[in-house]
């Protein structure tokens, strides 16, 4: 916000020198008119006088304080417990819910699979108490058989508080640790053995989560088995990632993508 202030701020002020200059330039030169008393001239200096000279305010610059230094863990196999005290201090209410064990790899893992459009159902790096995704019947109250549904509102909230741990980091930091930590990640990433970087997945994972369009207004969901999936053919062929994020409330989507577009200037 404070960016295009500044901008507009040095816009004018440039704009209005700009155009004094302009018409000092234009106008023909004229003897001002002297108006109310006029100081007379300074005696002249003795020989060998020097004329006084002005001293100059000095002003101190301020020189901001060093950021604290990023912990960053000496190898991949002993990175849990640089883990876990990162994300203490971060964002203790995140870590409450970590896992305690190859936390680096997990992460990999889960970003990988989000760039592919896939959501992480093993081998997380969490326990997060989600309650049980509810549904209403979609029919006539009272209808004797029921064979669609539509989600709840409560669903909404499903993923708030995990959204809201994340989002307490401030994006600037978050994208300092990431730096920090990219080498270590990167490390994890090989040993996945696949091609490209570890930095392109993070980016095809963030590309794939801010495209994700809103949401159905009305969608129908059927159970032909465990879980619910949506009775539109258009709608259930899209990837796990975006009904993910269409299941956890309109509000959670937006925040998120709000902070990962502020987050990708960091990264």
């Amino acid at each position: 916000m404070k960016n295009w202030i500044i901008a507009l701020a040095v816009a004018v002020v440039v704009g209005g020198l700009a155009g004094w200059l302009l018409s000092m330039k234009d106008s023909p030169e004229e003897v001002p008119e002297v108006v109310g008393s006029v100081e007379p001239p300074a005696a002249p200096l003795e020989v060998g006088e020097m004329e006084p000279v002005a001293e100059e305010e000095v002003v101190a610059e301020e020189v901001p304080e060093p950021e604290p230094e990023v912990p960053v863990p000496e190898k991949l196999n002993d990175s849990d417990g640089t883990v876990a005290e990162v994300v203490a201090q971060l964002s203790p209410t995140l870590g409450q819910w970590l896992l305690p064990e190859e936390q680096v790899r997990k992460w990999v893992l889960a970003v990988d699979m989000m760039a592919g459009g896939e959501v992480p159902r093993r081998h997380t790096p969490w326990n997060y108490p989600l309650p049980p995704f509810a549904v209403v019947p979609a029919g006539e109250p009272g209808a004797a058989e029921v064979e669609h549904f539509l989600a709840a509102d409560s669903n909404d909230e499903r993923l708030t508080a995990m959204l809201d741990a994340i989002r307490v980091i401030p994006p600037r930091t978050m994208g300092r640790y990431y730096r920090a930590w990219l080498p270590t990640l990167e490390q994890a990433y090989a040993e996945l053995g696949k091609t490209g970087t570890f930095a392109e997945r993070v980016d095809e994972a963030v590309t794939r989560i801010l495209a994700v369009p809103e949401a159905p207004a009305v969608a129908e969901l059927e159970r032909p088995h465990v879980f619910y999936q949506y009775s539109d053919p258009a709608l259930e062929k899209q990837d796990a990632l975006t009904k993910a994020l269409w299941r956890a409330g309109e509000d959670n989507r937006k925040a998120l993508q709000a902070y990962l577009r502020e987050l990708r200037f960091y990264l």
